[in-house]
């Protein structure tokens, strides 16, 4: 009689014989392997294949003659990284599987992952989770959405990826080449740079978008103000703009020192936070994320534009990235600023 069983193979760090991850280990392959039964598949893990010659061969051959891999990321290493990458660019539905308390690299964070414990309720969940994803890949939705989705956030994650590199280069030169004095005397040129290779990476055909640094005002530290910005700003808004930190979102940010996303600046949620919206506003969506080192803030980076639903929780995430760049260049600057000040 023919074999009629799908293949799973399973991506997972093992750890020493008896260490703690090889135990955690044994503990998730029993509701692991009898939930992958029930739905016709054959599982395959890397520990119990012993085989001679080349092992990322092997795990390469097992991935490609595999019809489904679920990926076990808890204790994530270079090596499993690499395999769910792999998995990925040839096309083969993955499930993603964690550890509660596992904190995910940038790159991964918003592909559907289900985390699970090790407790006898945590395993059984595990198990009812792993039914409902099975489902979504028997209904074939993998190969007809998450493929062409997936390789979308893939190449834009990586666009991304490399304008951060960009951002920093930008940054580190201006210091590594001529130390801090001559970062001083460039500062505008380097913030208008970084802005607009932030922007340049979330515009996607789109002009109506625009990003600010916003501190607080020299003259009364109640407001916060324009530091530098780049997009579709006009000489007024970047010169005479004032927003109150008690009645603004980019006060609140500043106070809570927490980032926040608006999909819509009219909906439900805008109407329920403190501040009001000014009926000259022309933008629609906005993120505002904190500009910190450790726990001392020094301004807020906003990214607002006139469509709603304009941003997703990657370009959050990417922001909050380049907010910690800007961090160390944006102290500088300001205590120079405040220097002048005092000497005035």
């Amino acid at each position: 009689m023919l074999d009629t069983f799908k293949s799973c193979f399973i991506i997972t760090a093992m750890g020493e014989v008896n260490s703690l991850e090889w135990n955690k280990l044994e503990l998730i392959e029993d509701p692991i392997n009898i939930t992958l039964k029930k739905s016709g598949y054959k599982v395959k893990w890397p520990h119990k294949n012993y085989c001679l010659g080349s092992t990322i061969k092997k795990v390469f051959d097992e991935i490609n003659s595999c019809d489904l891999v679920v990926a076990n990321l808890t204790g994530f290493k270079a090596n499993i990284m690499f395999e769910l990458g792999y998995s990925y660019a040839v096309s083969k539905p993955v499930i993603q599987i964690c550890e509660i308390g596992e904190v995910l690299p940038f790159d991964i964070t918003d592909i559907n992952t289900i985390y699970y414990d090790t407790s006898e309720k945590g395993l059984d969940k595990l198990s009812k989770d792993l039914t409902k994803a099975l489902e979504v890949v028997s209904e074939d939705k993998f190969s007809h959405h998450l493929y062409s989705e997936s390789q979308k956030l893939l190449e834009r994650k990586s666009r991304m990826m490399e304008e951060l590199d960009l951002i920093k280069k930008e940054l580190n030169m201006y210091i590594c080449y001529g130390g801090i004095e001559n970062f001083l005397k460039k500062q505008i040129k380097v913030y208008t740079t970084v802005l607009s290779t932030i922007l340049s990476c979330l515009i996607n055909d789109d002009s109506s978008k625009r990003i600010a640094i916003l501190v607080e005002d020299e003259k009364d530290p109640n407001n916060l103000v324009i530091f530098e910005n780049s997009g579709w700003f006009n000489t007024y808004d970047s010169e005479q703009l004032s927003l109150p930190k008690s009645s603004s979102l980019g006060g609140y940010v500043f106070n809570s020192k927490k980032e926040y996303h608006l999909k819509d600046i009219d909906s439900i949620e805008a109407k329920g936070m403190y501040f009001t919206r000014k009926q000259d506003k022309i933008y629609s969506s906005i993120i505002c994320v904190p500009i910190l080192m450790g726990e001392e803030i020094y301004g807020v980076l906003s990214l607002d534009c006139q469509k709603v639903n304009a941003y997703d929780e990657l370009d959050v995430k990417f922001l909050g990235y380049c907010a910690t760049l800007i961090a160390p260049f944006l102290k500088i600057s300001l205590q120079q600023r405040n220097s002048k000040n005092t000497v005035c």
